[in-house]
């Protein structure tokens, strides 16, 4: 509720983007429809910090706990034109008494230092593939912690599971699914799973990009419907004519 996403969808990008609404978004009737992103909204920002002991308004504006701690948060991102939006996430967050400390970094600097956990939140996308979702390497707590020699958990590094999650219910869901042969099971097992992932709030569904542009001259021709349910540029299947 603290991050204006659909504010960088209408500002920075004019509204040619949408609207990310969930982790498993894309995946037909695997995709549960019931799940929406949380809008912006200061009032239910603030509730929720103020639920977590932050409602003491700083002079800057940002809320503190009773013995000072400062409601700040490292946001890492890449140093690429998505930069550019950075300001509209921050001054959006303040509204919600909300810091966010922006660290730019180069990507493959960036990619390192989260791969290794020592991020506190980034801006990060995944390359969506297959016909369902696969929730294994992301939310599964076997990717999450992993038990020293001294018998303390620590974060597991170098694995995609880059929130941490580690929810029992959630990674026995996984193991199901995984497991499953049976198409309505494996359904059911996927939209519980998203819900989980939903109501922990750990991912902040930012922007999808649902469309591309494209100019040719008029001795090229594609169908009508034009590409493939799943193309990451006009001339990746092959569907057109010279």
């Amino acid at each position: 509720h603290a991050t204006d996403f659909q504010g960088v969808i209408d500002t920075f990008y004019r509204g040619d983007y949408e609207r990310l609404n969930q982790f498993c978004q894309g995946y037909g009737e695997f995709t549960n429809p019931k799940i929406k992103a949380r809008k912006f909204n200061p009032v239910l920002a603030k509730a929720a910090f103020a639920r977590a002991g932050f409602t003491e308004l700083g002079p800057d504006g940002i809320l503190c706990r009773a013995d000072g701690t400062r409601l700040s948060i490292r946001l890492t991102m890449d140093d690429s034109e998505r930069r550019k939006f950075l300001p509209t996430l921050i001054e959006s967050a303040k509204l919600c008494g909300l810091e966010y400390r922006p660290e730019v970094l180069e990507h493959t600097t960036m990619y390192r230092k989260v791969m290794e956990k020592n991020h506190e939140i980034c801006f990060w996308a995944w390359g969506a593939t297959g016909l369902q979702p696969e929730l294994w390497q992301s939310h599964h707590g076997d990717n999450a912690v992993e038990k020293t020699v001294d018998g303390v958990y620590v974060a597991k590094r170098q694995t995609n599971n880059i929130t941490g999650t580690h929810i029992p219910e959630l990674s026995d869901l996984i193991d199901c699914f995984r497991a499953s042969t049976d198409k309505s099971e494996m359904i059911q097992l996927s939209f519980k799973a998203q819900q989980l992932i939903h109501d922990e709030a750990s991912f902040i569904p930012a922007f999808c990009v649902p469309s591309y542009r494209l100019a040719y001259w008029n001795w090229l021709k594609w169908p009508a419907h034009f590409d493939a349910r799943s193309s990451d540029d006009p001339l990746s299947t092959g569907l057109f004519w010279i």
